[in-house]
């Protein structure tokens, strides 16, 4: 799953929180333009990107995160 920590409607750490509970097994990679990496990691993202993304690095994460799933 892809996330971005800034949604027009909410907040994208409590977003990531709700997930981690809800599908503890799911990797959930935060692809954003704010630097919150330490708070992502810290409540279970897989993988923290920030925008402008690399596409080889994403292709990477999303392989990584597929191979885990």
């Amino acid at each position: 799953m892809i996330l971005d920590l800034t949604l027009p409607d909410g907040d994208g750490i409590a977003v990531l929180r709700v997930l981690k509970e809800t599908v503890p097994a799911t990797p959930i990679i935060i692809l954003t333009g704010s630097n919150h990496r330490a708070t992502a990691l810290q409540n279970g993202a897989f993988a923290f990107l920030l925008k402008p993304w690399n596409r080889e690095e994403l292709l990477d994460v999303l392989s990584r995160a597929m191979a885990t799933a």
